[in-house]
Order: structure tokens, then sequence, then C-alpha cells
């Protein structure tokens, strides 16, 4: 039987019974086979190379698609199977190679991509295939690349795209990444394709800035982001702009750079200041230098998670060992940011009495018409936040679970948890607003703004209270890792201070602040990432329904991977992988704990139902070292004592 294999990433949809009848006359989209096996069949949606044959329907089988979750529910009659089928399989597009068997197309290497939004299954959507080429060390600029072109040079491989001349693309892509820094290259009318990859051939060089908005409806092969699936009404005015344009001189491009040069350094001065001095390289670096003078010995990573922590979250907590320095890493951070003044940097010890929001907040004393508020200080730190906007507050709760959070802090969570033009806090009712002589210094609402960052210290032992999972939820906890080089930490402590010096001090804005936080509410988490933690939420899930990941920890987990310091040196930068185990830890593992009859599979590495058989599954995400050494920690303590922390 012929058999031919087709490496070349194609795109398409579950087709719908219309376009099955209209193709072969007979048959639906979703069927059980002779076999008694599910089969499907994909539309395509993607133009195919001119040699491919005149194929618009492929055939698929779940073993193709298994590792996103989809399985075989043979308990089930024939019609819920694939009613249950089509209705999971319709939110997604198919990248996938064909493998020809005779009169037979099927598909392989399938790779799931959620549909774009502006999708619309029942127009003839088509999407067109455009090599991406990334940006080398060696260019430096979009002229860079424009001059390896100029000079024929070869721009490198591209995975499972067609190489032949008559696939030749009118343009390429050219950039940072998939979504930023981009630009469209053409208009090319030959290609050729050796050891050194693809070479273009062109009459014409033009070349235009492609926007994200431009590539809105665009996607690209989680796992091969060198091709881009522009939609064709989308890639139709890309290369009409590009053809619009003025052909490409490098002559006259460097003379009209340098005259642009001279103008926006003169107007930019003082904007580039700003950006060179307030950035996530600058205070991480500080904030290490400030820890290294006052002799303190933090693991780098933690340095890096805590800021990053910092710009994502309503609450940060920080755990570990007495001793380790969990209060004065607060401190440190707020120096950095020449914030550790009284009124800007607050902390207040939590005391064991505490039992209910009036020990925090203050009360009304109604026989003397006057609010009082708590004596740690908190409401001041507030009220003068509020009204000051454009400076940074920082408040530390040392040894917040002294006492019983979910009593003393209750008002606080709820609030917290808020949109943060909705985060009022309630002092006391509105008949007294008018009634109390002290009114207008202590209002009986206080808006707390973006511009107050809060912190917690934890120690657990037998006098401290244990965390419910209402806190655990609103909280990335961050267990500090106690370093135990003792020859080196006695080196620091007799290394000469002016080694570690902390630079001159910057105080930090709100305004400034806020321009290294990436605030956008859309999930920037790839398919495999998302899917790792659907079956990470499915595991825990299973143990205990109370449990698991939602909504809120989702978009707080994608927050924290979008707000990772960039530029920073290789020795102080977290990866994508190290931070999805990072978070896993923080916003996740926190809640693992119970008894060991409910634990059991869920921590046995040997079980397909435990979390090691996830991590194990996704390694290509990451290795969940961390997260590994949790679990490993939490199964010792069940075969201790019967019971996780």
């Amino acid at each position: 039987m012929l058999e031919k294999n087709w490496e070349i990433d194609m795109v398409g949809i579950l087709a719908t019974d219309e376009y099955v009848e209209q193709q072969k006359g007979y048959g639906r989209p979703v069927y059980i086979n002779g076999q008694g096996q599910l089969q499907y069949l994909i539309k395509l949606i993607a133009d195919p190379p001119q040699n491919f044959p005149k194929v618009n329907l492929f055939t698929g089988y779940i073993s193709n698609i298994t590792q996103y979750g989809f399985e075989e529910q043979l308990n089930l009659d024939e019609d819920t199977r694939e009613l249950n089928f089509r209705n999971k399989i319709n939110d997604y597009f198919f990248i996938f190679n064909v493998v020809q068997k005779g009169n037979y197309y099927n598909i392989d290497n399938v790779k799931l991509k959620k549909k774009i939004d502006a999708f619309d299954s029942n127009k003839d959507n088509l999407f067109i295939s455009v090599p991406f080429f990334k940006k080398q060390e060696e260019e430096d600029k979009i002229d860079d690349f424009l001059d390896k072109i100029i000079k024929k040079k070869y721009l490198g491989k591209i995975e499972n795209i067609s190489t032949d001349k008559d696939d030749t693309p009118q343009y390429i892509i050219w950039g940072k990444d998939e979504f930023s820094d981009l630009y469209a290259v053409g208009i090319f009318d030959n290609q050729k394709y050796a050891y050194g990859g693809f070479q273009f051939q062109y009459k014409e060089l033009k070349y235009i800035k492609i926007t994200r908005e431009m590539l809105e409806y665009s996607f690209v092969n989680p796992d091969n982001k060198q091709i881009l699936f522009i939609e064709n009404n989308t890639y139709s005015s890309i290369l009409n702009e590009l053809k619009a344009k003025e052909q490409y001189n490098p002559e006259l491009q460097s003379d009209k750079q340098n005259k642009e040069k001279i103008t926006n350094d003169i107007s930019n001065l003082n904007r580039c200041e700003d950006e060179n001095i307030f950035t996530d390289e600058n205070l991480i670096d500080k904030f290490l230098s400030i820890t290294k003078k006052n002799k303190f010995f933090y693991d780098k990573d933690d340095i890096v998670n805590f800021h990053t922590a910092m710009k994502v979250s309503n609450l940060v907590i920080l755990s570990g060992m007495s001793g380790i320095g969990k209060s004065k890493l607060v401190y440190f951070y707020a120096k950095s940011l020449g914030i550790a003044n009284d009124t800007q940097f607050k902390v207040i010890p939590v005391r064991p009495s505490w039992n209910d929001d009036s020990d925090l907040l203050g009360y009304v004393d109604s026989m003397h018409m006057v609010y009082k508020p708590g004596d740690c200080g908190l409401i001041d730190v507030l009220v003068e936040a509020s009204k000051n906007s454009n400076k940074l507050y920082i408040v530390c709760f040392d040894e917040l679970n002294l006492a019983s959070v979910e009593h003393y802090f209750s008002q606080f969570l709820s609030v917290l948890e808020m949109e943060s033009d909705k985060r009022i806090l309630k002092l006391y009712s509105e008949e007294f607003k008018d009634r109390l002589y002290n009114s207008s210094k202590y209002p009986n609402n206080i808006k707390i703004g973006d511009n107050v960052m809060f912190v917690g210290t934890l120690n657990v032992d037998e006098s401290t209270y244990h965390f419910s999972d209402k806190v655990l939820d609103r909280a990335n906890v961050i267990n500090l890792k106690m370093k135990d080089d003792f020859l080196y930490y006695k080196k620091i402590t007799q290394d000469n201070v002016d080694d570690f010096a902390e630079g001159d001090s910057i105080s930090w804005t709100y305004e400034k602040y806020n321009k290294i936080k990436i605030n956008d509410s859309k999930i920037d988490l790839d398919d495999n990432e998302l899917l790792f933690l659907k079956e990470i939420h499915r595991k825990l899930n299973n143990v205990n329904k109370n449990i698991g990941i939602g909504y809120r920890i989702l978009k707080q987990m994608d927050l924290y991977i979008k707000n990772l310091p960039k530029n920073l040196s290789k020795e102080n930068a977290i990866s994508r992988g190290k931070a999805m185990d990072i978070q896993l830890v923080q916003r996740v593992l926190t809640k693992v704990r119970g008894a060991e009859e409910q634990l059991e599979d869920l921590l046995d590495e040997k079980s397909e139902n435990s979390l090691f058989f996830v991590f194990n599954k996704y390694k290509n995400i990451s290795d969940f070292k961390e997260s590994r050494e949790v679990l490993e920690q939490k199964r010792e303590e069940l075969n201790k004592y019967g019971y996780a922390l």
C-alpha cells in the first residue's frame, strides 16, 4: 500500500455535518467505526503546499490527542460518546501533519490550540502559514536582518514548512517574539533551501512594522513558534501595506535614522533617564547589594521571586525558619525602593490576643463620640496613603499567624480580593459619619489603592495558627530557603562593607513602580501549560472537592509569569519553567494537607493518581524540582505522623 508522510504543519477544525455531506455525499464528522473506536473528520482551513493532493478532509482518532486529556468513553452509548467529543473538540484548532495510506489521509503529530475569539466556524476562514525568523544575537536592528537578505545569506531553518520554490512566501516575519517587535519583510518571488536554511530572492525589498493588533487573528503552533498562521484578510492587508511602501535603501535609511536619532535623543532625554534608572534590573541589583552590605545571606531566586510576587499579589506571605531574616527582607525591599521611612514603611507586630477586626482597625467609642483606631498604627498609614496616591507604601504584618488570621483579618481579606477601584475598607457605619468629633481625620470609608503593598511573615510552631484555604487562595506564600554554606557566610561577614556599596538613594513613586508592572488580564499561558494545570486541578479535586486551581489562582499565576523581570543577568534570572514550578508551590501545593487515607495516592510516585505522574507527563514545561521536594516532604509527614500539614 502506498504510504507517504507530509511533514508540513497544516491547520484544521472538526468538520460540520454540512461540510462532510458536501464533500463526500454521506457520513458524519464524528462516528464509531467497525472496531468500536471513535473516529472524526478534520476540515483543512490553511493553505496546503502547491503539490499537495486536492484533499480537504482528514481522518483522526482519539489516540492522536490523548495527551490533551481526550480518552475513549467505552462505558457510554455511541451517541453520547460522539456528542461529548463534539462538544469538547469544537473549541480547538488542529495543527497536524498528514500520513497518506493508499486513498486515506490521516492526521499525525497533532497539536491542539484554543480557537481565537473572532473565529467563526461557519465561514470559510483561511489561514496562511508565514515563516517567522526570530531575532539573532548579531541582529541588533531590522537593518541587520535586511543586510543578510541583500547579501544573499541563509537565514536559518524552519521546521514543518514547505521549502519548495512553488510555495515561496510573499513576505516573512522577523522580530523578538511572536507578538512584539515584529516586522514584515518582502516581497519575495523565489526561495532556496540548503544546509543553512532559507534564502530569499526579490525584485524590490521592503519592510513595515507590525503591531500586535494587526496579528489579533493570528496564532502559532505551541510547539513550533517559527510559523505564524495569519488569517487571510489580515495577510492581504499586511501585503498591501508592504506593496505601498518605498523600496528599502540602506544608505538613505542610515541618513534618515541619524537625523531621527538626534531629534529623539534631545526630546526623550528625561524619559530615557527614567527608563534606564527605574527598571526591574536596577531594583533587583540594589536589593541584592543592600542585603549583602547588611550581611544577610538570601538565595537569589528568593530575591527575584519576592520582587515579582510583590508586583502582582495583594498579599505576600514569607515563611521559613526563625532567624532567616523574613522581616528584614521586607525592610531591605523598602530600602531598595527608597521608602524605608517612618511614614511609608510600617511593621505591625501581630498580638496573640487579637480575635476580631477591632483589634487591628479600631472601633467607635460611642460614649465620647470618637473613632479610636487600633494602636498598631495601620489606619494612620492607610489614611495617609489614600491622600498621597503617587507615593508607595509597604505594610508588614510580623508573625501574621500568631493570632487567628480569619478572625482579626477577615474584613481585610474580603477587601483585598476586590478590583483596585472597589477596595474600600469600612471603619464604621454611615450613621456616625457626621457625628464623630474626629471623622475628618478618620473617615468611615478608606480606599486602599494599589500604592499600598501588604506583606506578612509566618512562623510555623506549636504557638501559631495554620492558615485556611481562604487565606492561601489570596496570597503568594514564599518559603525562604536557608542557605547552609556557613563558610561563605563567614566570608561575607568579614568583607569590607564598601565591597557591596548600596549606591545612591533613589525614591520610587507609585507611577514609576507601576510602569514595571504588567497588568494585562488576558491569559498568556500557552495551551500546554493550561492543560497541565487542568490535570493538576483534577488530581486535587478528586481527593477533595474543595481544593484545586480556581480561576483566581489561574489568573494570578499567569500574571506572575508575565511579570518576571526581564533583562536580568543569567545568574539572577528565573526561567519560565522555574516560575511555573515556583507558582505551583506558592499558590497550589500549600493546600495539599490531610490524613494518609486521603492523600496516599496523590503523593505516591508509582500511582497514576499522583501529582508526580502529571509532572512526569509534562516534563517539557519544567523539571518541577521544588514541587517534587514539597510533595516528598509531605509524603514523609504522612509516613511519620499519618497526616501532612
